[in-house]
């Protein structure tokens, strides 16, 4: 395995791994048709005639531990591990998007003359003067759909 050159002997490591052809062409980040290629001079280089004799060839070379069955499992476990992290994340968006919409169904109904009559600080209103205007947005607004919400005020709670 010492002629081999450094990219024969990348593909020859993952597929004694137990890669496929579309799986070592993504981690390599070239197309498939260039691994078909050093597979090529590596069988011819190598005096095999299949990926099983190139297997047994290189991991006996190498000396190579456990089974492909091995790794294959390995590479299962981490892509579950990745589809239950995505999960969690896809999960905890829904919530984010549910809280938005509350929130937007609750601001969409106030106006102005209800947060000062709730806060009782009509700045330059006669007293019992009640303005039926909505809040207009300013530069330290957050738009959120048709709602804004104010930066500085923005605290989102029960994402784990």
């Amino acid at each position: 395995m010492n002629h081999l050159s450094k990219a024969e002997k990348l593909v020859a490591e993952h597929v004694a791994k137990g890669y496929s052809n579309k799986e070592i062409a993504e981690m390599l980040f070239v197309t498939e048709k260039t691994v078909k290629f050093h597979l090529t001079n590596i069988y011819k280089k190598e005096d095999v005639k299949s990926r099983a004799q190139l297997i047994v060839k290189f991991r006996s070379a190498e000396g190579l531990n456990g089974s492909i069955k091995h790794n294959r499992e390995v590479i299962l476990i981490r892509q579950t591990e990745a589809l239950k992290t995505l999960g969690r994340f896809r999960f905890q968006v829904e919530q984010l998007q549910k809280t938005i919409e509350k929130a937007t169904t609750i601001l969409a109904g106030i106006t102005e003359s209800d947060l000062l009559e709730e806060f009782d600080c009509a700045e330059g209103s006669a007293a019992g003067e009640v303005r039926e205007e909505k809040i207009k947005p300013s530069e330290d607004v957050l738009p959120v759909g048709n709602v804004s919400f104010e930066r500085s005020s923005i605290e989102l709670s029960g994402i784990t």
